[in-house]
């Protein structure tokens, strides 16, 4: 017979799962959680669905270390391996990758940058049960910056030719002047 506390605790329990779930299905980062023991992906945010182009149903469940058949024909093996599956797999060798900038090429041919960090998640034991990879798409500001040292670059080159000529006609100018 189950008393009341192990209820109210089963239904906190539940209750902060849900509500963890909601805070990362609303963040605007990509969050993947892959499984150690299987390699699968095992939780995915609509933001990394969006960010990969690649649709949900066709991210969980899907094995980063071994190829997996797909029921409906579509996995995510039958994209290219990408370096994104790469920051994950470090993770769930143990490895952390903090803030690395990761070319995703997304299966339409587009490509997109982002800024990629990965993390094994431990128990308190000690023991290593999932990992987790985070990203964030930093195209745009990517392209802002190109942009930006381009003009700086455009702006410089064109400001040297009047200052190169404004200069040949100083020094012409000083010539002339010495000889009068």
């Amino acid at each position: 017979m189950k008393d009341d506390g192990d209820i109210i605790s089963r239904a906190a329990v539940e209750n902060e799962r849900i509500r963890l779930h909601t805070i990362l299905d609303q963040l605007p980062e990509g969050v993947l959680i892959t499984e150690v023991s299987t390699g699968s992906i095992s939780y995915a945010n609509v933001a990394a669905s969006k960010l990969l182009d690649i649709p949900l149903s066709n991210l969980i469940g899907t094995t980063l270390r071994y190829p997996q058949p797909a029921h409906d024909g579509i996995s995510l093996q039958s994209y290219h391996l990408n370096p994104w599956q790469f920051v994950a797999i470090q993770a769930l060798y143990r490895e952390t990758v903090i803030s690395q900038e990761t070319l995703i090429t997304r299966p339409d041919g587009s490509t997109i940058i982002a800024l990629t960090s990965s993390t094994p998640l431990w128990i308190e034991q000690g023991m290593m049960t999932e990992a987790v990879v985070v990203f964030q798409d930093i195209t745009a500001h990517k392209k802002l910056k190109q942009q930006k040292s381009e003009f700086l670059w455009m702006a410089n080159h064109e400001l040297r030719t009047p200052i190169t000529i404004i200069q040949g006609f100083a020094e012409i100018l000083q010539i002339e002047g010495e000889k009068h």
